[in-house]
């Protein structure tokens, strides 16, 4: 069941809701994941100060994420032990979008800053070894981040446009479980396979002979364990990828035809570690529809 409200007028939007979550397992063999109740709040508030497209935003939530059903039940990676994942989110942002002129006919960019507090994150670790890994939860994770986005489009000649967007994400994810024991060990590290760093950016170029569009995504160094010793680190990667686009009529059919080259730099990288993504290659595919 939920409850919402909103107000809204020519510079502010406010809106706010309750979610009542009421959830019950049932199996016909095995143990079953336990009864939850759960009410999650949210408030949110966008300003916009000036005549142009600018705002200003804000919102509270708190959050409840359920396991999925293989986070629970599925082989050795399942655990019917796993608690609901509890976050409060606290975030303040600013949003601008401007038509700046008939050759540039459309640009935005976004910035947030956001804190998350999350108790009994769901995370998938190694347990026996790093080729055995099951679901967990770790007790307390404190987040805060910052993200950038922004897009845009540019007409430099009749039936040619260049679109491009760009993003970039700061993300301090720290283990603050326990300082005792065993979880004091990764207390104030950064929790496993989470960059710090790590961003994208596209370019394209659409024609009346198709489109030509250029893909990077980049990832800084991570570790792959909840202890950040050099023995864990992952180095960062960057892939690079190159896509052609060609759209055309085939007597009754609509066509499609698409060349890729992934992994043009043919860098050796893993996003798991041991588990080596491909080098360079390359795709082709042609499609039709009625």
């Amino acid at each position: 069941s939920a409850l919402a409200g909103k107000y809204q007028n020519e510079f502010l939007s406010a809106n706010a809701s309750l979610l009542g979550s009421f959830i019950q397992e049932k199996t016909r063999q095995g143990q079953a994941a336990q009864q939850h109740i759960r009410f999650s709040p949210y408030a949110g508030l966008s300003i916009k100060p000036f005549q142009e497209e600018c705002y200003l935003r804000g919102f509270f939530k708190h959050s409840f994420r359920l396991p999925s059903f293989n986070d629970l039940y599925y082989g050795k990676v399942g655990n019917v032990n796993l608690k609901p994942e509890n976050a409060w989110q606290y975030n303040l942002g600013l949003t601008w979008a401007r038509h700046i002129s008939h050759w540039f006919p459309r640009f935005y960019i976004s910035a947030d800053a956001y804190y998350n507090r999350i108790e009994d994150k769901i995370v998938a670790l190694p347990t026996k070894n790093l080729f055995v890994w099951s679901m967990t939860n770790l007790g307390r994770v404190d987040i805060k981040g910052i993200d950038v986005n922004l897009h845009g489009s540019l007409r430099p000649a009749k039936d040619y446009q260049i679109d491009f967007s760009g993003s970039y994400s700061f993300q301090q994810a720290l283990d603050h479980t326990s300082q005792e024991g065993a979880s004091g060990k990764v207390y104030g590290h950064q929790i496993a396979y989470t960059p710090r760093h790590s961003g994208s950016g596209q370019i394209s170029l659409e024609t009346p002979f198709g489109q030509l569009s250029y893909n990077l995504t980049v990832c800084g160094e991570r570790y792959i364990l909840g202890q950040n010793i050099e023995e864990n680190r992952l180095d960062g990667y960057s892939d690079h990828s190159l896509a052609y686009l060609k759209n055309f009529q085939w007597k009754h059919y609509q066509s499609r035809f698409k060349f890729e080259i992934l992994n043009l730099l043919d860098e050796n990288y893993a996003v798991i570690k041991y588990f080596p993504m491909p080098g360079r290659s390359i795709r082709a595919s042609l499609s039709f529809s009625l």
